[in-house]
């Protein structure tokens, strides 16, 4: 039986992140985001499971899924103060929670310890992956090679000239990552 995951916000790092996940044994895959196109494309990826944060009460949702245990893994991209509590909250006994998108500076969560410390919970900040580029990059190339991570899926290309609906595609979810091609 596989771990469950969580993961807060489906922009290009959550989707990565869904796809990461789905490559591994986790038997539920949950994204959340504000943006209903942004979690029908993380279903396609790999999530088993999205939530839409406008229309539910997301803790609610996940405690429900999940029995009222909560989950395994739990990686916040948003940088939120109220969804990384969230993320916190909703982190089953044992579990790890890691912050990969950032709060502004001076921004802090309060905790209370001794619910840390009677749930067994671990907390991560997460830089640039955590991770040895030099050996981590060339595996996400293969994996990509193999179609295995299929990160093209999240990128829309824009003519330089185009600038002004690229930015329009990225506010409306129309479009993960957009990307400006200078081709004249």
């Amino acid at each position: 039986m596989g771990q469950t995951v969580v993961i807060f916000g489906a922009g290009a790092v959550g989707l990565a992140a869904v796809m990461a996940a789905k490559l591994t044994p986790a038997r539920m895959v949950i994204a959340v985001d504000l943006v209903t196109s942004k979690l029908i494309k993380a279903r396609d990826l790999g999530a088993t499971h999205t939530i839409n944060a406008n229309e539910t009460d997301t803790l609610a949702q996940i405690r429900s899924l999940t029995d009222g245990f909560g989950v395994d893994r739990t990686m916040d991209t948003t940088g939120n103060i109220q969804v990384i509590k969230t993320m916190i909250d909703c982190a089953a006994p044992g579990g790890l929670v890691a912050t990969v998108g950032a709060p502004k500076k001076g921004q802090i969560i309060e905790i209370e310890p001794a619910t840390w410390l009677t749930r067994g919970i671990s907390y991560m900040g997460v830089h640039q992956g955590s991770s040895d580029p030099q050996e981590f990059i060339p595996y996400l190339v293969q994996l990509w090679e193999d179609g295995r991570f299929p990160v093209d899926r999240l990128v829309n290309t824009f003519s330089y000239k185009e600038m002004r609906e690229a930015t329009d595609a990225l506010r409306k979810g129309i479009c993960i990552k957009a990307v400006l091609l200078w081709d004249e």
